[in-house]
């Protein structure tokens, strides 16, 4: 069938050009501006190619909305309808039939298609449309793809398009240099900056940016405001609908642009309005390149972005709104330029701009890559890093995935699927939500309604909240009933309808009978077969819970459910202290230990009880890092005990063990001949035993030993403990314990200055004494503190021999004149020494 005539669009001009690259290569960059019509005019242009012949085009279409409004457009353009020549396939809605010669595929249809066929055998040509948006989903096609073109099919083209990308950059990366670009005229744009005033929120920003501009003549045409999401966009709506009032249906029209929305008002949202009404169009950044809205020449941008990242730290997917990246401010920025001049309003301050990324980094090196481990398991690969991607995904995102999955036993050890990983991955469900309503078959026997729960947790947790607000109840058994038609003012209409279109067909997938036979008290145990690492329990009154992951998250304490004792946790958002839960319901630890008896361990827990100040032990029954029942041990493993009683003797210090003097003394002559001699004799400093600790205390105990046991272990028999009986018998002879002097009295040495050994002696013990006494085989002089008969110091010297030449005369008359009634000779070296008091003669 031949084509009507259309309006021509710059890419028309350059599809001569394609064509011929494509002759040749079988990797074709096809670089084109936004609004150039790359994404209608190109996918038709290729079927009557030779080398297409009877086969199909396949183009991939990121974004639903962008599949929809592609496949209609091209549809249109031939007076036909979607299903006919031109066909859809999203996860919602297929649209073919045995005439359609090019299908508009969302990404995780393209997967799927893939997987069941690896050769793509009846498709001559894939198309990969917005290739800069680098979705997990489309670096995953592509590297299955060129593996099949490869090994498969060398006949295969590829053909990738993107309006941003570097394209000679990507041609280096695809090894590829067949590049067509297509230029085209861009109309100016004139870019001013209105950042929030203090105080005021950016939605509340967007919605006065929104009223001053359609009160402007410097702003025509209609208005695209971009937002981060479809919250921000439930917000936004309702503050300009207060603002404007009666101006609202007569003069303006506000609309949604997102992917719930129907089909019908999606399209609304891109074509001009019928009665002439100047539209405001609130758009995810969806409207950034992805579809072409007709009639807008002012563009309001509140420089944010959703962005799907992985918590390192936490092990789980989040979704969070970041800086937009100034390749994206700028694709916004042009949408105001597409069909006349335009003005483009930035809510930030223009110094902002330095600061801003320069691009959106794919998605596969921030984000959850759980999806992406098990397809590749799937497509069979046994080294995930072979696979040819344009970023391989980054090892630490991988092994929490492959964590994950491990641990929903939907792969191996070696990374293969199990037989419930085949059927999981089947249901191409998300892997968490695959798992539980997989699981769920094999619970009904003992829950009955947990296949029909089970669908609809899984429909309710698949995309955005149903309920809407800032302030939302956490409890999921609120979504479902309002699933199952119970009336809410905060529910979302869209994605409720959404939501119910999912859940009837996870129930016609599994056999469910009816939602009717859902059983909401269910919803906790079946959260908790979808997220066993999320499995939480209540810490205190304040609305605070640890997870089975051994994160922390909190809770509003005023929520309904945040007085349960157990609660499954199924999304969260923030890290760290601002970690909360935002959706959960109340879990029976009955229940619990029913459904998760595999993963309930026992094991003795303990140690140094730092209140008590002494060791305690219990028998832990634990899920994770979440405690279901605990009783005393009072036979703990004997090196549990050993390293509990290391580690309080580290944090009481040594004063736990029993010192006497003697203990002391010891201890101060090991000090003083390590530090001469450290290669020889044990370190004995508090660092030094604390340290060791663990090497010389276990040995002195048992597993009935405590705390009562270091306070009766004896310190000399611990460091006699580091001797061997050599050095116990050269520690006698090098450092003796007393030094014996003339008189005949056997004086302690004190080791414990460390200007070095003292022996303090009365004065006349030591006449006749010539030489001065030293340790250490006589390496260490003794420092001789002179006593007077009263035992008072009169004289300190480590040179005996000189102190009798020259000081004892003059201490001799100072002596003779306090104690007259003791010996004062004039010759020491020839008196007899004495240790008693003598009278004069």
């Amino acid at each position: 069938m031949n084509a009507p005539a259309h309006a021509p669009l710059p890419v028309d001009g350059a599809l001569a050009e394609l064509h011929a690259a494509l002759d040749h290569q079988r990797l074709v960059i096809l670089q084109a501006p936004p609004g150039t019509g790359k994404t209608t005019r190109v996918p038709p242009s290729l079927i009557e190619q030779p080398w297409v012949g009877e086969r199909k085009v396949l183009m991939l279409e990121p974004r639903r909305v962008a599949a929809r409004a592609a496949a209609t457009r091209m549809a249109e353009e031939r007076n036909e309808q979607v299903g006919d020549t031109i066909g859809l396939r999203t996860r919602n809605d297929t649209r073919v039939s045995a005439i359609t010669r090019v299908e508009v595929v969302t990404e995780g249809v393209l997967t799927r298609m893939l997987l069941n066929d690896p050769a793509l055998e009846g498709y001559a040509v894939v198309l990969f449309d917005e290739f800069h948006e680098r979705s997990i989903h489309t670096d995953t096609a592509l590297a299955f793809l060129r593996e099949t073109v490869g090994a498969l099919r060398p006949d295969l083209r590829i053909v990738v398009m993107s309006a941003t990308l570097d394209a000679k950059a990507l041609g280096g990366r695809l090894r590829t240099d067949a590049v067509v670009k297509v230029e085209a005229e861009r109309h100016p744009v004139t870019i001013s900056h209105r950042p929030p005033q203090p105080g005021e929120d950016l939605t509340d920003a967007a919605a006065a940016a929104v009223v001053d501009a359609v009160g402007s003549d410097a702003h025509a045409g209609d208005l695209l405001v971009f937002l981060p999401g479809v919250g921000a966009i439930t917000r936004v709506e309702r503050s300009v609908r207060r603002a404007l009032g009666s101006r609202l249906d007569d003069e303006l029209v506000v609309m949604p642009l997102h992917g719930s929305l129907r089909g019908n008002d999606q399209d609304a949202a891109l074509r001009r309005d019928p009665r002439g009404r100047r539209k405001i169009v609130l758009a995810t950044p969806l409207a950034e390149t992805s579809v072409t809205i007709d009639g807008v020449a002012t563009v309001i941008d509140t420089g944010q972005r959703r962005r799907p990242e992985i918590d390192h730290g936490r092990g789980m997917g989040v979704l969070r709104t970041v800086t937009a990246s100034r390749a994206a401010a700028d694709q916004r920025a042009g949408r105001a330029g597409r069909q006349q001049p335009g003005t483009c309003i930035r809510l930030w301050h223009a110094a902002d701009d330095a600061h801003r990324p320069a691009d959106e980094p794919p998605e596969i090196t921030t984000a959850d890559l759980s999806s992406l481990a098990l397809d590749v398991a799937a497509w069979g690969a046994t080294d995930i890093h072979e696979l040819p991607w344009l970023d391989a995904p980054p090892a630490p995102a991988l092994g929490q995935a492959r964590a994950l999955l491990a641990d929903l036993e939907l792969l191996d050890a070696k990374y293969r699927l199990t037989d419930h990983g085949r059927h999981a991955h089947r249901l191409g469900a998300d892997p968490r939500l695959a798992h539980l309503l997989t699981r769920s078959v094999e619970l009904e026997a003992a829950y009955p309604g947990a296949v029909a729960t089970a669908c609809l947790l899984a429909a309710a947790l698949a995309d955005r909240d149903l309920l809407r607000g800032r302030r939302r109840p956490v409890d999921l058994r609120l979504r479902l009933d309002a699933l199952l038609g119970t009336r809410r003012d905060d529910a979302d209409p869209q994605a409720l309808r959404l939501a119910r279109d999912s859940a009837r067909r996870w129930e016609h997938r599994l056999g469910a009978s009816d939602t009717a036979a859902a059983d909401l008290d269910l919803a906790g145990l079946l959260t908790s077969v979808a997220f066993p690492d999320r499995i939480a329990r209540r810490r205190d009154d304040g609305g605070s819970f640890l997870l089975a992951s051994g994160a922390g998250v909190a809770i509003d304490p005023d929520d309904g459910i945040a007085r349960h004792q157990w609660l499954a946790v199924a999304e969260t958002e923030g890290v760290g202290a601002d970690a909360r839960i935002l959706t959960a319901a109340p879990l029976q630890l009955d229940d619990l230990e029913a459904v998760h008896a595999d993963r309930i361990v026992e094991r003795d827990e303990g140690g140094w009880d730092r209140r008590a100040r002494d060791v305690a032990f219990e028998r832990q029954r634990r899920l994770g890092s979440l405690i279901l029942q605990r009783r005393p041990e009072t036979s703990p493993d004997e090196a549990a005990v050993a390293a509990a009683l290391v580690a309080g003797l580290r944090r009481e210090g040594l004063g736990l063990l029993r010192w006497d003097d003697s203990d002391r003394r010891f201890r101060e002559r090991l000090a003083f001949v390590h530090a001469h001699d450290p290669e020889t004799w044990p370190a004995v400093g508090d660092d030094d035993l604390l340290a060791t600790a663990d090497s010389w205390l276990p040995p002195r105990l048992d597993r009935t030993s405590r705390r009562k046991n270091l306070e009766s272990m004896a310190a000399r028999d611990v460091l006699s403990g580091l001797l061997d009986w050599r050095q116990g018998r050269e520690l006698d002879r090098i450092a003796p314990t007393h030094w014996e002097v003339p008189s005949g009295s056997r004086i302690p040495i004190d080791y414990s200055s460390e200007d070095g050994p003292v022996l303090a002696v009365r004065l006349q013990e030591l006449f006749g004494l010539i030489e001065s006494p030293a340790v250490l085989g006589g390496q260490v002089p003794l420092t001789l503190h002179l006593l007077s008969p009263a035992h008072r110091p009169v004289q300190m010297t480590q040179d005996l021999v000189s102190f009798w030449a020259e000081g004892y005369s003059e201490v001799r008359r100072e002596l003779r004149g306090r104690y007259p009634k003791h010996h004062w000779p004039e010759d020491p070296l020839t008196a007899t020494p004495t240790s008693r008091a003598k009278r004069r003669s």
